[in-house]
């Protein structure tokens, strides 16, 4: 049976979009010490964003190259598409706090619970949806709930898919096989696979880690004393400052943050951020520094103006 080449594109990049989305649904943050969900699954579903949204994307522009060489009107895809940032991933950011429970450890530099947060990329998916709904308006032609509603047939006939493993997606092309929807369940089932182009595969591997490097070094810069990313920016051979120039980065970004503090020393956000910023600098400096303000915003209550609550 053929297919066409942009309804194909257009429809795996709303699978994908959908999984996606089923992605943002779970919890965004693992606190060891509250043992809210899963380490374990939330590291699985950072994994799977991060495959899956430059898949999206890469299926809508090849369904627009295709309506456009047979001169068709994209230019509401291509509104869309300029509004998505250069080099987008599915996880804009994930930050991780370890930090010591008792005073003993403390004491001792230890630490025993662990607070890991992904933030997932929401606005992007919203784009994507919008740039995938542009592209079936331009093929008034196709039944695109018809499709749907095949495929929706498709899978209720094949029984659940269960877990995506080898054994599972090799099932699930024998039971459909020549069916619509296998073509497009078959590029999210081997999503993983590499492509025969093994060169291209290689092109777009450092392409997406060339962005993953980007966001790392664009996170840095916004918040120059977080460790946890300047650790990750190294461990994923993106380049680091020296030690002194991080420090120096640090303590211009501690001196603006502790500035602002000054002036409201209650503002809960802001003493947040200059503690751990501090802690760049070690423990006991992040303990003093949180001691000071604590006074400070003391003082700034029993003042006639009263402090900032």
């Amino acid at each position: 049976m053929s297919i066409d080449p942009a309804v194909r594109s257009i429809r795996v990049a709303k699978t994908l979009a959908d999984r996606f989305a089923e992605l943002l649904r779970g919890p965004s943050t693992f606190d060891s010490a509250f043992a809210a969900g899963s380490l374990d699954g939330l590291e699985l579903r950072i994994g799977e964003a991060q495959q899956i949204y430059p898949e999206i994307w890469g299926h809508l522009d090849d369904a627009r190259k295709v309506l456009a060489d047979r001169g068709v009107d994209v230019s509401g895809f291509d509104r869309v598409r300029a509004t998505e940032p250069r080099g987008s991933i599915g996880v804009t950011r994930v930050d991780v706090e370890n930090y010591a429970t008792t005073l003993t450890s403390k004491a001792l530099g230890l630490v025993d619970e662990q607070v890991k947060s992904a933030s997932f990329n929401l606005e992007g998916l919203r784009r994507a949806n919008a740039a995938t709904q542009e592209l079936m308006s331009a093929m008034p032609e196709v039944d695109w709930a018809g499709l749907a509603r095949a495929e929706a047939a498709e899978v209720h006939a094949a029984g659940s898919l269960g877990p995506i493993n080898p054994k599972s997606a090799l099932r699930w092309l024998l039971i459909a096989g020549g069916a619509v929807l296998v073509t497009y369940a078959f590029w999210f089932l081997v999503i993983r696979v590499p492509p025969p182009d093994h060169e291209a595969a290689a092109a777009r591997e450092r392409e997406a880690h060339a962005r993953h490097i980007a966001e790392l070094q664009h996170q840095l810069e916004e918040s120059p004393c977080d460790r946890a990313v300047l650790r990750q920016l190294g461990r994923d051979g993106g380049p680091v400052p020296s030690p002194r120039e991080g420090d120096a980065r640090c303590k211009t970004y501690l001196d603006e943050l502790e500035g602002k503090l000054d002036r409201v020393p209650c503002d809960p956000t802001l003493f947040k951020q200059v503690t751990m910023a501090s802690r760049w600098f070690g423990e006991s400096m992040a303990v003093e520094t949180g001691q000071h303000y604590r006074e400070l915003c003391a003082a700034a209550k029993t003042a006639p103006n009263g402090g900032t609550p």
